[in-house]
C-alpha cells in the first residue's frame, strides 16, 4: 500500500548542447504495473552481488536519453523547480513504492537495493541515487507513525470504550507525579485490560494483541503527551583497549597454567546499584511543559548488589547492601533467614566500601572457594583468582594487604581501567539479565496492585500505587532471588566466549602468554609478586577509573 507522495530527485547534468532543455520534465514511459510485477518478482528471487565501492558510476550523455522521454511528449506538463547543477525529476508514485517496497525485500540495506534495482531495470532507476531512496523510505516511516498515532497504536483490537478507558488511566499516571516508563505504564495497562470483558484480546490469554513499546509509543503521542529526558556524557573506551584485553587475557593465561587454576576457581564480582522503583528521571508530560515536577526525584531509593561468578557457570550468593546506620534498615530477619547464604549489610550510603568488600570476601568468597577445593579433591593450599576492576577501594592498600595477610591463596586479578563493558564478564552478560528479572518481578507485582484496585472497584483513572521504602523492602528479596536464578551457565560460556576468556585454557594461548612473561612484558616490575599490583599497572587518570566512593548505576 502506498503512502508517499511524488519525491523530486536531482538528475546528473547532460553535456553542454543538451543543457537547453532543462526545464523540462521527465516521465518514463514504461508500463509501470508491468514494472512493478517484474520488480517484485526479480527482488524475490535475487542473488547477492559481491560488494563493490560505494558512489554512482558515470554515464554518457547518449545513455542518459535512453531512458527519458523526449521533450515533445511531456510539453504540456508544468515545470518543475531547477537547480544550475542540473534536472529534477519527478518520479512516478508507483516507482517510489516499488523502490521503497524492494528495501524492505533487501532488508533495508540502500546500497544493495540501488545496485539492485540499476542493474534490473537501468531504464527507470540508473539515475537514482541512495540519498533520495534514503528520503522516500523516511517518508514512508513518518507516515506510518503518523496513521498509526491516529488511531492511536498500531493494532486496533483495542478500541471503543476499553481504549478510551486506557487512555485516562494513563493520563491519570502521567498526571500523578510519579515518573513513567514503560516499565511502570504496561502493568498497569495490563491489569486494565485484564480485568475488563475484553481481557481475551491479550496473547497471553488466547489473543493476539500485545502491549508493546511502540504502541505505547503512539497512545502517547496521540494523547499530545511527549518524552523529557536528560542527557548524559557516555563513558569512552580508551583508543588501545583491543590491546589492553589481549594482556589481560594473557595474565590470566598464565596465572592459570602457572598455579593450574580450574575454572571453577577463576571469579568475577562487580557491584551494581538497583533502583527499588525503575526510574531514569524521565517521564510523559504534555508536550511543550516547561516544568515537569517528579515526586522522588531526588530520592535516591537505591541499594548495591553484589553478584559474583566463577568461569565455569557456577553463581555464588549476592551481597545486598541497604542505606542506613544500624540493621533495622535491613529486611525482617524472617526474611533474611530465608536468603541465609546471602549476605545482607547496611552503609550510610548504600555504597559499597571497604567494610563491606572484607565482608564479601570473608563470607561469601572464601565459603565458595572451600567447598570447591574440598569438592575437587584439591590441595587446601590451592590458588584461586579474583578478578576485580579498577574501583579505588579495590586498589586501596588496606584491601591489598588484607588480601594478602588473610587470603594469600587469592590471587588478584584487576580489569584494565575504562575497559569494564568490553573485558568484564559481568558487565558483558550477567548485569543486564538480572536487573531486567528484577525488574520484572516489580512489574509483576505492580499489576497485581492496579488489578486488585480494579477489583475493589476503583476508578481506573483513580488507581494510586504505594512506594513507601517500608512496603517494597520486604518484596525486594524475592524479586533479587528471581533475578539470581534467572541466571545460568550458559549465559557465563556465552560471555566467556565473547571476551575470549575460554583461550585462556588453552595449551597453545598458554604458551604464548608463557613467552611475553619471559620477555619481561607481560607485568610492570615483574620482579615483584603477582599478588599485589604495582602502581603502575593501573593508572588513576585513565577514562573511566571509578575514583568516588560509590559505584556506578
Amino acid at each position: 500500500m502506498s503512502l508517499l507522495n511524488f519525491g523530486f530527485s536531482k538528475r546528473p547534468r547532460l553535456d553542454n548542447e543538451q543543457q537547453n532543455d532543462t526545464s523540462e520534465k521527465v516521465h518514463y514511459t514504461n508500463d509501470i504495473q508491468n514494472l512493478l510485477y517484474e520488480i517484485q518478482q526479480q527482488t524475490e528471487n535475487k542473488t547477492v552481488e559481491p560488494a563493490r565501492k560505494p558512489g554512482r558510476p558515470k554515464r554518457k550523455a547518449e545513455d542518459l536519453e535512453e531512458s527519458i522521454e523526449s521533450p515533445s511528449s511531456s510539453s504540456s506538463s508544468s515545470s518543475l523547480p531547477r537547480s544550475k547543477s542540473g534536472r529534477y525529476v519527478q518520479w512516478p508514485k508507483d516507482l517510489v513504492d516499488a523502490a521503497v517496497d524492494s528495501v524492505h525485500k533487501h532488508g533495508g540495506d540502500i546500497c544493495s537495493t540501488i545496485r539492485f534495482l540499476k542493474l534490473n531495470f537501468p531504464n527507470q532507476y540508473d539515475c537514482l541515487a541512495d540519498s533520495t531512496l534514503r528520503g522516500w523510505c523516511k517518508k514512508r516511516e513518518d507516515q506510518v507513525l503518523e496513521d498509526n498515532s491516529r488511531v492511536h497504536g498500531p493494532n486496533t483490537i483495542v478500541k471503543g470504550g476499553l481504549l478510551e478507558t486506557i487512555k485516562d488511566v494513563v493520563l491519570a499516571q502521567c498526571n500523578s507525579g510519579v515518573e513513567q516508563n514503560y516499565t511502570m505504564l504496561k502493568p498497569v495497562v495490563k491489569a486494565v485490560i485484564n480485568e475488563s470483558s475484553e481481557y481475551n484480546i491479550l496473547e497471553e490469554n488466547g489473543g493476539r494483541f500485545v502491549i508493546s513499546n511502540s504502541w505505547l509509543d503512539s497512545l502517547l503521542k496521540g494523547l499530545n503527551l511527549s518524552i523529557r529526558r536528560g542527557t548524559t556524557a557516555a563513558q569512552k573506551l580508551p583508543i588501545d583497549w583491543e590491546n589492553q584485553l589481549d594482556t589481560h587475557l594473557m595474565r590470566l593465561s598464565h596465572l592459570v597454567r602457572e598455579y593450574n587454576v580450574p575454572k571453577s576457581l577463576v571469579i568475577n564480582l562487580d557491584q551494581t546499584g538497583c533502583h527499588l522503583v525503575p526510574c531514569r528521571g524521565r517521564t510523559w508530560a504534555a508536550k511543550g511543559s516547561k516544568e515537569v515536577p517528579i515526586i522522588g526525584l531526588d530520592d535516591k531509593r537505591q541499594i548495591t548488589l553484589v553478584p559474583s561468578v566463577a568461569l565455569d557457570g557456577s553463581v555464588l550468593p549476592v551481597q545486598v547492601i541497604f542505606q542506613g546506620k544500624t540493621e533495622r534498615c535491613l529486611p525482617a530477619k524472617s526474611i533474611r533467614d530465608l536468603y541465609s547464604d546471602w549476605n545482607f549489610t547496611y552503609s550510610e550510603n548504600h555504597w559499597s566500601n571497604l567494610g563491606s568488600m572484607k565482608l564479601f570476601i570473608n563470607e561469601v568468597v572464601r565459603p565458595y572457594i572451600t567447598k570447591t577445593v574440598d569438592n575437587m579433591g584439591l590441595s587446601p593450599n590451592q590458588k584461586s583468582v579474583l578478578i576485580l576492576d579498577c574501583w579505588k577501594v579495590h586498589k586501596s592498600r588496606e584491601f591489598l594487604e588484607f588480601m594478602k595477610e588473610s587470603h594469600p591463596d587469592i590471587l588478584l586479578l584487576f580489569v584494565p581501567a575504562g575497559c569494564t563493558g568490553k573485558i568484564q564478564l559481568l558487565d558483558v552478560a550477567i548485569q543486564k539479565p538480572l536487573k531486567n528479572a528484577i525488574r520484572d518481578g516489580f512489574t509483576s507485582w505492580l499489576q497485581g496492585q492496579a488489578s486488585n484496585q480494579l477489583k475493589d472497584n476503583v476508578a481506573p483513572s483513580k488507581l494510586k500505587f504505594d512506594l513507601r521504602m517500608s512496603v517494597l523492602k520486604p518484596l525486594l528479596s524475592g524479586w533479587i532471588k528471581k533475578g539470581v536464578d534467572h541466571l545460568t551457565k550458559e549465559m557465563v560460556h556465552n560471555g566467556m566466549k565473547k571476551i575470549g576468556l575460554d583461550q585462556c585454557w588453552s595449551k597453545e594461548f598458554q604458551l604464548k602468554s608463557r613467552g611475553v612473561y619471559e620477555s619481561g612484558k607481560l607485568w610492570p616490575n615483574q620482579e615483584s609478586s603477582f599478588f599485589v599490583p604495582e602502581e603502575s599497572e593501573v593508572d588513576p587518570t585513565t577514562t573511566g577509573t571509578r575514583d568516588f566512593e560509590g559505584i556506578d548505576n
